[in-house]
């Protein structure tokens, strides 16, 4: 093991840390046919009809596992970037620029997502 290459490196582990977790999470959030994501329509049926607090509730639940979602994805590309930042790629600086785009855009969907997350709970103390 005298090539660099082959050798472990503990400051590249947080970045496959990250991408490990967020495919984990992906694959178990998928895994069961029951936590399918509802379809386009369905969602806008659901948000049509919320009339109770337990539809409320559960929207908002909804809209709150999709910020999760979103927050883990842009870890997973700000740690992709680093990972850039550390590489000796000719095109390194352009592609951490890339993932740290996609992180911010990540992050604040993640932020709509958790508006519409409290606008469903605020309807539950009505």
């Amino acid at each position: 093991m005298n090539d660099s290459s082959e050798r472990w490196e503990p400051r590249r582990t947080p970045m496959w840390l990250a991408i490990v977790t967020f495919a984990l999470a992906a694959q178990a959030s998928w895994a069961q046919p029951s936590d399918a994501p509802p379809s386009v329509e369905m969602e806008q049926k659901l948000i049509e009809s919320a009339s109770t607090p337990a539809d409320h509730d559960a929207l908002a639940k909804f809209f709150r596992a999709e910020a999760d979602k979103l927050r883990m994805m842009a870890l997973a590309h700000r740690s992709m970037g680093d990972f850039y930042h550390r590489s000796k790629m000719r095109k390194a600086e352009q592609q951490k620029q890339h993932c740290e785009r996609i992180a911010a855009l990540e992050e604040q969907e993640s932020l709509e997502y958790e508006g519409l997350s409290k606008g469903h709970t605020a309807q539950l103390d009505r």
